[in-house]
């Protein structure tokens, strides 16, 4: 609403707006004013950048623009909620109050600089002589309300220092329960949800708001799991330098079988932020609900945590896994029931005993849940009798506490 005065404007200024909506904004504070009077501050503030609404795009691949070295006045959204909340805490009213950051960048060179960085055509400017512009005085929300800028300079939205925090969960066996704390607040406050194929309704709906992508995986997909994830790595950064809070969310615990380690090392190596949060894996979860102690005095001192999907399992690694099994540790075996038929005879072959108790636990943690127990030698039959839904978790080698 301030007009163009080649110079500083403070809140003591007589408003002579020079278009259209500014005389609106004039004629709406009026109204306000007249009607609440001391119970009303009015914050005027700056061009709104934030999350959804990177500079990037807003000149982007537009032609013949004016004014190319004008200062620009720019307020981060994390600031116009600062400022409200200041003035709500102070409880600071019938005021007019300036929200605008310190720093006032020249035009040309800061949104080319943001549509660049979005890969978006930059902006042309046009050579001007003479150009007309304002810099808004921000001193009184300084003063009055001793608010300190977090986005004291505009540019500060292209630095990865300020960024937002990606965060890769583990959102454990689907039970939202059985979530970490911290697990939960980063969901809540996500703003993108990039999900696996596991994870539960009970747990996406603790967000309805955000956006949801599936970039899972099930069991006979054929996608190439490098282009996949390759696909991820790139939604992560893209998303992320756009301002936006990115949750990655995956089942179990983010590096036991989760995949994270790709993307914390594609994520370090583009120097963005990110931070990794344990969920309770499937097997230990199986453990608790079936009461089957994996570890306990004078039976078991290792657990040995395996898969069906990860390797081949040749004669030596099935020996190997066969070996600690014999030599008294237990063994939880995830995404292996499509493998038992070539598991279970090794097993066999080297601890000779057909009795070793094994737990089959479908959908642990779920209404859904399945557990059946049995040995080494009935177990393929007995899940003929007894169809169990994937995922499911085998606990070889301890007996269920009944």
């Amino acid at each position: 609403m301030y007009q163009n005065t080649n110079g500083l404007i403070n809140e003591t200024i007589d408003c002579v707006p020079e278009k259209a909506s500014g005389n609106a904004l004039i004629k709406a504070e009026y109204l306000l004013q007249k009607h609440f009077g001391k119970n009303l501050t009015i914050l005027r503030l700056a061009g709104l950048i934030g999350v959804k609404r990177h500079p990037g795009g807003f000149l982007a691949n537009k032609k013949q623009l004016k004014n190319p070295n004008v200062p620009v006045n720019l307020i981060h959204q994390k600031d116009a909620i600062g400022l409200i909340e200041a003035v709500l805490e102070q409880n600071c009213f019938g005021e007019i109050i300036n929200g605008c950051a310190d720093e006032h960048p020249k035009r040309k060179a800061y949104y080319e600089k943001a549509a660049i960085l979005l890969n978006l055509p930059a902006p042309i400017f046009e050579t001007e002589i003479k150009e007309r512009y304002k810099v808004i005085d921000n001193s009184k929300s300084n003063s009055l309300l001793n608010y300190k800028y977090q986005f004291s300079n505009p540019e500060w939205i292209f630095t990865k220092a300020y960024l937002p925090e990606i965060s890769i969960i583990g959102a454990g066996p689907g039970n939202k329960n059985l979530l970490t704390l911290k697990a939960f607040e980063a969901i809540e406050n996500a703003e993108i949800i990039l999900y696996d194929n596991l994870i539960s309704e009970e747990i996406l709906n603790i967000n309805i708001q955000a956006e949801l992508i599936y970039v899972g995986r099930k069991f006979g997909d054929i996608e190439d799991q490098q282009t996949r994830q390759n696909n991820i790595n790139i939604l992560m950064k893209a998303r992320c330098e756009q301002g936006e809070k990115v949750v990655r969310l995956k089942s179990g615990d983010p590096y036991i079988y989760g995949r994270a380690a790709e993307e914390a090392r594609f994520l370090t190596k583009h120097k963005l932020p990110f931070t990794v949060v344990p969920g309770i894996s499937a097997a230990l979860a199986a453990a608790s609900s079936a009461n089957i102690p994996i570890t306990e005095r004078r039976q078991s001192n290792a657990v040995l945590i395996c898969t069906a999907h990860t390797s081949d399992y040749s004669t030596a690694q099935l020996k190997g896994i066969a070996e600690m099994l014999n030599a008294g540790n237990t063994l939880a075996l995830n995404m292996g029931l499509k493998s038992l038929d070539q598991i279970i005879p090794k097993l066999l072959e080297v601890c000779k005993d057909p009795n070793i108790p094994i737990s089959a636990i479908s959908n642990v943690s779920r209404p859904n849940e399945v557990i059946l127990s049995s040995t080494l030698v009935n177990i393929e039959d007995d899940i003929k009798k007894q169809e169990l839904q994937m995922p499911v978790v085998f606990l070889i080698g301890a007996e269920p506490i009944r």
